[in-house]
This record gives structure tokens, sequence and C-alpha cells, in this order.
């Protein structure tokens, strides 16, 4: 994973920073480009707080983001993290989905964008109502919202987290039936078939889960970071903090972040195809260890088919949304 941030919030420079492009029609394309010791989280932070300043600075009442996009492109010292989207402006009603914007704030630069909200995956691991996300997902919330398998939804509070490993605990009311299980046993394979689910796009596509597969394609993952697999399994922002599961339905990793296409310097477009990345599970583990979480270590590792690996994780995953 990377390290702490050290860009600033700017226009873009040589550090990176923000640059934005009015399209027309009430909509502007925003781009964040972080540099070698930015947090992928941070350059989704940096996209909501322009977005608020242009909706402020045009007189909307607030904005609607029509897609997102974050991960990670080449740049001068390697890859750096990057967040992309497409912003629309609305006055009067808010749509659903929308983030309205208080009437006159200031749009000088703070510490961090507030009133803003940010959506992620999560999934329970305990029946006392202890859920396992990214610690990206809920940075510097004032509040935590969990939308869960059956619709309600529950505050939530962080139980414990782990910005080096990118991980939190969150604390939420013991309601679910069902939890996720961990493999238990046998090493995780290259070429290993692998199902991830989530909450992608979020007022984009279905507001329900999403399944997508793939194969494990590396045992390492950014920068040959041991922590991580590389997976072929398609994930887009809002996936974040979600589980990735076996062919037997167990958690084998939380999906994190993907590459992004970026110019070569050349007039090209270099598009890696599905080059996304999961935390391994004996992090989670480990991590969960440490905070007295009690989980659960799967009885078996008999294959299912891909339906019922879908249907078993809708009961254990939820939405989070988390309010800076």
């Amino acid at each position: 994973m990377l390290a702490a941030c050290t860009t600033s919030y700017q226009p873009r420079g040589l550090g990176g920073g923000y640059e934005d492009e009015a399209l027309g029609g009430d909509r502007f394309r925003i781009s964040v480009r972080g540099n070698g010791f930015t947090g992928a989280g941070t350059t989704e932070l940096y996209f909501y707080r322009r977005a608020a300043e242009i909706a402020n600075q045009h007189g909307y009442d607030g904005y609607l983001v029509i897609d997102l996009r974050s991960g990670f492109e080449p740049g001068i010292n390697g890859l750096r993290p990057a967040t992309r989207g497409t912003i629309e402006g609305y006055k009067g009603a808010a749509p659903p989905g929308a983030h309205p914007i208080k009437t006159g704030t200031a749009t000088a630069p703070t510490a961090s964008p507030h009133g803003e909200r940010h959506l992620g995956t999560g999934f329970v691991v305990s029946p006392d109502g202890i859920v396992l996300t990214n610690n990206h997902v809920v940075p510097h919330c004032q509040s935590i919202a969990i939308r869960q398998h059956d619709g309600s939804v529950v505050d939530a509070t962080v139980l414990a987290a782990d910005s080096t490993n990118d991980l939190a605990l969150l604390k939420t009311s013991p309601s679910a039936s069902t939890v996720a299980q961990f493999r238990d046993g046998s090493d995780i394979r290259q070429g290993e078939a692998v199902v991830a689910v989530g909450f992608p796009l979020p007022g984009t596509v279905s507001s329900g889960p999403i399944l997508t597969t793939g194969v494990v394609n590396a045992l390492a993952g950014f920068k040959n970071d041991s922590r991580e697999y590389q997976i072929s399994a398609p994930v887009q922002h809002g996936n974040s903090g979600g589980p990735l599961l076996d062919q037997a339905g167990n958690v084998i990793g939380i999906v994190s972040s993907g590459l992004e296409a970026r110019s070569t310097g050349d007039n090209k477009i270099e598009v890696p195809q599905n080059v996304n990345f999961a935390i391994k599970a004996s992090i989670a583990r480990s991590f969960m260890d440490i905070n007295s979480v009690h989980y659960v270590r799967a009885s078996t590792s008999k294959p299912i088919e891909t339906p019922e690996i879908g249907e078993r994780a809708h009961k254990f995953i939820v939405q989070i949304a988390c309010t800076t």
C-alpha cells in the first residue's frame, strides 16, 4: 500500500493536484492526481471536495456524480493514485443520490471536505455486529451509516483502523443472521477462480449488490506488495472494502484498488485490462485477532455454483456511507 498523503490540495502541478473541465449542460469533468506518497482514498476525498467547490461557484444547490473511477497511473517516479469523474450540478429539489451543498459555503480550501458523502462496501464478520472494510472507505467520518441486506439502515462507529494495511473494523448493532466465513487451510493458487461482490458506481448502476468473476492473476499486488493479490475480477468505485471469495464462497481477500487507463506520454493511451488488487485475508485475520474480533473459519472448501455464492454473499455484505 502507499504511505500517507503529502500532496497538497491545489491545482495540478508536478506534485499532483486537481484539474477540471466544463463539459456543458451543467456537467464538469474532474481529475485528481496524487504522487508516490499519496493514498488512494485521498484523491477521492479531493475529488468530492473539488466537486462541492464547483457546484458552489456556479450557484448549484448540489451535484450528482455521473461516473467515478479511482486507480493508479504511470507517474514520474512510478505508479501514482488518481481519481477521475463527471459531476452534474442541479438546482431545486435534490434528486436521488445527490450531494447537496450549503448555500454560501466558502470555496477556500480547508483541511477536509465537510458534509460530503462517500460510499463503499463492507461485510459482516461477526454476529456481534462487526463489519470489515477498507480504511480509505471511512476517512475522517463525522457519521457512518450502513445499509444492510434487508434494506434497513443503521449507524456505525469505527472500532479499529489500520492505515498501513488499509483496513478498518466498524461496530454496529447486531442483526445479521449470516456472517462471512474465511477460508482455512489450503493456500491460494495463481489462476484460481474468484468472485467479487459489492456496490460499484453508486447512483449509476443497480443499487443492489453486483457480482463479478475473475481469477487470481498474481500472488503479489501493487509494486510487488506481498500483502495483496492481483485479480482480474472487474471492480469499480464503490467496490472498495468488499469481499473477494473463492469457489466455495469463502473470503480470501478484501477488494481495495485497481489500475486506470492513462496516457503514456507519446499521444497513446495505455489501458490496463482489469488489473485490480485485493488485500489478503491473512492480513485481515491478523488485524481482527489483534482487536479480539471472533470471526468464522470455513468448515468446508467444497465448490458451489457462482449464483449460490452470490446469494450467500448478499446476506452478509453491506453498503457503507461515510459523511465527512
